[in-house]
């Protein structure tokens, strides 16, 4: 199971097809189960990291894998770089 937030992309997909092959699902299952928009081959070229994946997507077939699935955002802190001069982080209008 992948819990750690720094997993990187390319470690979930090799997580996803490793899981595939050792329970002997093929990829037609995975599409109509996991109800995916796309064929069989775009499917493959997605979890071979070929093609663009969306967090959604790999969700789903974990779903389908009997994976547990944790989505964590990302956080982005922005801020007004302190003034060198007064020592402040005020803006000037």
């Amino acid at each position: 199971m992948c819990n750690n937030s720094d997993v990187t992309t390319s470690q979930t997909l090799r997580l996803l097809r490793t899981t595939r092959k050792d329970k002997r699902i093929s990829l037609a299952k995975i599409k109509k189960d996991a109800r995916m928009g796309c064929s069989v081959v775009s499917l493959s070229r997605k979890l071979g990291g070929k093609q663009a994946i969306t967090n959604e997507e790999i969700a789903k077939i974990a779903h389908v894998l009997g994976l547990e699935v944790s989505v964590v955002s990302a956080a982005i802190d922005v801020r007004v770089p302190a003034d060198p001069v007064a020592g402040s982080s005020s803006v000037a209008a």
